[in-house]
């Protein structure tokens, strides 16, 4: 598929996700921290795997609804919504 990277250069995909949501940087990603909240302030937790410049996360025990993913990388602070089917 085709990638569109922000201004940042993250790219985050699938919206809306299922089970899995990536995370995709121009740049490798060292040290992520990731937090998912949602529109209630609410903090989930989620498995990671990295892969570089990618980062897999495991959403599958999120109820299905509108999230936010804050994302620490390289030491910039990087939010992104997503929707959770």
């Amino acid at each position: 598929g085709i990638e569109e990277y922000d201004k940042e250069g993250i790219f985050v995909f699938p919206v809306p996700a299922s089970d899995k949501l990536f995370v995709h940087s121009k740049n490798a990603i060292t040290g992520p921290e990731i937090s998912i909240t949602n529109t209630l302030g609410q903090k989930f937790s989620a498995g990671l795997k990295e892969h570089g410049n990618k980062t897999e996360i495991d959403i599958s025990g999120l109820n299905p609804g509108y999230y936010f993913l804050q994302m620490n990388v390289n030491g910039t602070i990087h939010t992104k919504a997503f929707v959770k089917e």
